[in-house]
Parts: structure tokens; sequence; C-alpha cells
């Protein structure tokens, strides 16, 4: 049961969908009507810069289904994905703003178990689960600790509805006036196009529980992630994990290098995991997970690499 809540009627509530490609068409589709079926007051669509994929998501999206409005919108800020949230957010007066992405559906009772928390006055944000559609199409060597570099949660993460400093990009929604008195989403962090930095959820979570008020994880609000062929490759592996390094060092600049503390707690975990991971693999010679013990050290390495690495900027 969360502490402190009030009885009020249900909050209304936009969903918050972002978009830069035509690759993902198809998903888009499929994210909007996932959200649809959840009933919420709207769905807004933002187009990044992309003007075909506009003028498509405009005639095949835009329209009304039950008491849902589907609206798309230009992103009216610069490139990016910060950008387009914070163009979405200024595109309606809704008390709750949820955000998926657009290669995304959510499992029915979504939208129920995000809300729920929202009842307690001190939750400023809530975030979900976001699982891999297509878990077989990992490689064998691929540690599911790592699931974040391919913005899915990863092993290891609460069970239950838990405290946290930061919610997942994926899957996530806000009190829209905590956002407004915030500034929203810092448009100098995130990604912009297909590069592979981000961060820009965790700097905002951190903004705004400095002020006092509370972020929680509710893993029954979940979502399922189509993960692209092309990002479960060792190559990407590496560059997700410098960029995540980047852009935790540019955090740590920003706001005085406090609220680090998940991010040491799970270098020692992986640590841990890697060498009992990597100890029993050997011992029954199973190749398989000595390749995921010495991912879980690579992609440790990178990472404190990527925020050593001197920040300009």
């Amino acid at each position: 049961m969360v502490t402190g809540a009030s009885p009020e009627a249900r909050p209304s509530i936009s969903v918050i969908i972002c978009a830069h490609s035509l690759d993902r068409w198809e998903l888009l589709r499929s994210a909007v009507s996932s959200a649809t079926a959840e009933k919420p007051d709207d769905v807004i669509v933002v187009i990044d810069h992309n003007d075909r994929l506009l003028m498509n998501a405009v005639e095949g999206l835009t329209g009304t289904s039950g008491p849902t409005r589907i609206r798309v919108i230009a992103n009216s800020h610069q490139s990016g994905l910060s950008g387009a949230r914070n163009t979405g957010i200024e595109s309606t007066d809704a008390t709750i703003v949820a955000f998926i992405d657009d290669d995304a559906e959510v499992i029915p009772g979504w939208m129920r178990h995000l809300l729920a928390p929202f009842s307690d006055t001190t939750v400023v944000a809530v975030g979900g689960r976001a699982m891999p559609a297509r878990p077989d199409r990992f490689p064998a060597w691929w540690p599911p600790e790592y699931n974040w570099v391919v913005g899915c949660s990863w092993a290891g993460l609460p069970e239950a509805l838990t405290e946290v400093r930061n919610v997942i990009g994926c899957c996530m929604a806000f009190r829209r006036d905590a956002l407004v008195e915030t500034d929203g989403f810092d448009p100098a962090l995130g990604r912009v196009g297909s590069n592979a930095a981000g961060c820009e959820e965790t700097e905002l979570c951190i903004r705004l529980r400095r002020g006092g008020a509370r972020v929680l994880y509710e893993p029954r609000a979940t979502v399922l992630h189509h993960v692209d062929d092309r990002r479960l490759t060792a190559r990407y592996f590496v560059r997700r994990c410098w960029s995540e390094g980047r852009s935790k060092a540019r955090i740590s600049r920003r706001l005085d290098g406090g609220s680090l503390g998940p991010e040491r707690r799970f270098a020692i975990d992986a640590v841990r995991q890697s060498i009992s991971t990597g100890t029993r693999a050997t011992l029954r010679l199973e190749w398989s997970g000595i390749a995921r013990a010495a991912a879980l050290v690579g992609g440790l390495c990178t990472t404190g690499l990527g925020f050593a690495w001197p920040v300009r900027g």
C-alpha cells in the first residue's frame, strides 16, 4: 500500500511517443495501438525533425479511438529525444504524462499499474518494467545485467513496488506540473537520431528527488521492447557502454558529482557476478558462461573509461 494516499479519481493522462525514423513505422503503429487500448485521455506522437515521417503519421495515426484522441505533432525544439519529449509535455495539460518508446508495446493493465502510485502526493515519477519482446534473439554471451544497453530492464531490479533513484526511459510517467517547474528534460543530454547517448531521464529524476519528491519502480507496469538485431552486437554493446559512461560524467559535472551511488553498487555487483559466472563456467567448460563473464567485465571497464575520459562541452 502506498503511504500518504488520497482517494481521488483517476488523474488525466497523456501518453507521449517520440519517433524519428521511418524504419520503425510499423512498430510505431503498434505502439500507438497498444497505448490507445489502455484508454488514456490522449496519445501524442511527437515526430523529431523528419518531414516524411510526420506526413505519414498525420495521415495514418491522427484520430480518435473510443475516449482517446490521437494527435501527431512536430518537435518544436532542437533535434533529439529530450527536445521531442519536452514538446510533448508542452502540448498537453494532463495531470500525468507517460512515455513509451516507438518500438515498445504496453501489456494490458500497464496504465492502471503506472497510475496507482500517484495516489501518494509525494510521488512525482513512476517507472515500469521493459521486457525484450524476443529474448531468444539475444546472443549467448549477452549478460542480462546489461539489458539496459538496449533499453530493457536488467537482472537485479526489484520484483515489487520500490523507491528508486530513476526510471527507465522506455516506460515511465511523471506529474506534469513537476516537469514544467524543473524545465523538463535537459536537451544537452540524451539520444539524438541513432547515437547511443542517454541518461536524460536519470538526470531529471535526480533533480526532482532533490526537492524531496519520490520516484518509484512498479514492475507490474510492463512494456515489451522490440530490440533491433543491430543492437545485439558486440560493437553496439561497447559503443553503448562507452556512451553511458560519457553521459554519466556529464550528469556528475552538472550535479556536482553526487547521486551516482547506484552505479557504484552496480559495479560491485557486476564484478561479483562475473567472478561467480566465470568460475562456474570454467569448471564446467561452458564457453557461453565464460563469454558472459568477460562481457560483464568488459562492459564495466568500457563504461568506467567513458566516465573517466575528460568531458568537453
